[in-house]
């Protein structure tokens, strides 16, 4: 039977399953047109509609076309039932892409709070995003370098005690000095001492120093 044969209904469902074929197959172009012709079929359905936004979403970002894919992300947002602390992170990560800062911090915060809302502790990259973004921020002089080095040191603080690594714990030292809190850089040297974190001469000699 023909395309043109079809219901609308029926060829969004079809659609839906060439989208689905190719993105398995890694051929994102054709997947993404698929999707496409999905969401233009006045027939179907909403749940196949918000997963359809959602994974176009995605594909955009793996096709590096972040400005596209925040847009279809964002339409997602205004379509589907519950937004998740999940899906405010991919806005965010997008948002960095795109050089905005600005809303790519607002979206990390909201997706951290919301992950606490929903019961579970927000993931390791949700952190360091986080982190960047002041970062970003205050290298534009668009925050303070005091206000952004206490948001980086609340945030190197939690990582260290949910995702204790020594990246995390030398990032937290370095504000600390920043900061001028030279106790709080050498206890937490100190801590990753005894983790077994260090491994450099001049690590070793900043903690003899104490």
């Amino acid at each position: 039977m023909k395309k043109s044969n079809l219901r609308s209904y029926d060829r969004s469902v079809m659609w839906n399953y060439y989208g689905y074929l190719y993105f398995s197959e890694e051929r994102y172009s054709d997947a993404m047109q698929a999707y496409r012709n999905l969401l233009a079929e006045p027939e179907s359905t909403i749940p196949l509609r918000v997963a359809s936004l959602y994974t176009l979403a995605q594909l955009n970002f793996v096709e590096e076309d972040y400005e596209e894919g925040v847009k279809v992300l964002l339409q997602w947002m205004e379509e589907v039932e519950k937004v998740t602390a999940q899906s405010w992170s991919l806005l965010a990560t997008a948002y960095f892409q795109t050089e905005d800062y600005k809303k790519a911090l607002d979206a990390s915060i909201t997706a951290v709070d919301m992950a606490e809302v929903e019961g579970y502790t927000p993931k390791e990259n949700w952190y360091v995003l986080l982190a960047a973004c002041f970062n970003e921020l205050k290298d534009r002089k668009v925050i303070g370098p005091e206000y952004a080095l206490e948001q980086q040191v609340g945030i190197y603080e939690i990582l260290v005690n949910y995702y204790p690594k020594k990246q995390y714990f030398l990032q937290l030292g370095y504000t600390y000095q920043q900061m001028d809190r030279e106790e709080d850089y050498m206890l937490t040297l100190k801590a990753a001492y005894d983790k077994d974190f260090l491994d450099k001469e001049s690590e070793y000699l900043a903690l003899a120093q104490m």
